[in-house]
């Protein structure tokens, strides 16, 4: 339900054609510009930026991708949802295209960017337990993006309550 990817942009092999699939993707430039598109439009990502990429969202390389060491987690959301639970409502949101997640995390948000490297750490080294750190990091990384308000409701009415909630502070 989960994997690690690090990927050379200057590697001649190397090509990201524009797709999507069903798993979410987190993207962390280590070292270079990388552009990517995501959805209808192109994002410049730098060292330490984030990318955050929903189901079924289109994305690819850029038409210039850059020059770019960058590594990707591709992960399935059922390994993090608790059905019933009061998580499973933002969870539910997403999955249903309620919420639009701001794609581009800069790498000023410190709190992210710690967060979400417990998630590659823990990915490449694959130490004993590393599982649950990184699935108690994406609950982190959730409950953090929830937070920070890094979505745009799509709608007012007819969401779960705790989107509701997010809708109501001016978004």
């Amino acid at each position: 339900p989960i994997q690690y990817y690090l990927n050379n942009t200057v590697d001649p092999r190397y090509d990201l054609p524009v797709m999507w699939h069903t798993e979410f993707e987190l993207i962390h430039v280590i070292s270079g510009t990388y552009s990517i598109f995501v959805k209808d439009h192109e994002v410049q990502l730098h060292k330490n930026d984030l990318c955050f990429i929903p189901s079924k969202v289109l994305h690819g390389d850029g038409e210039k991708k850059g020059q770019a060491l960058y590594e990707s987690v591709v992960f399935d959301i059922e390994m993090i949802r608790m059905h019933g639970y009061y998580t499973d409502d933002f969870i539910s949101a997403i999955l249903k295209d309620s919420v639009i997640f701001d794609y581009f995390i800069p790498h000023t948000n410190e709190k992210i960017l710690s967060i979400t490297s417990n998630i590659f750490e823990a990915m490449k080294l694959q130490g004993e337990g590393y599982e649950f750190t990184v699935t108690a990091s994406l609950l982190l990384l959730f409950g953090e993006i929830k937070a920070e308000l890094h979505m745009l409701p799509l709608q007012l009415g007819g969401l779960p309550p705790a989107v509701d909630k997010i809708a109501a502070h001016g978004l």
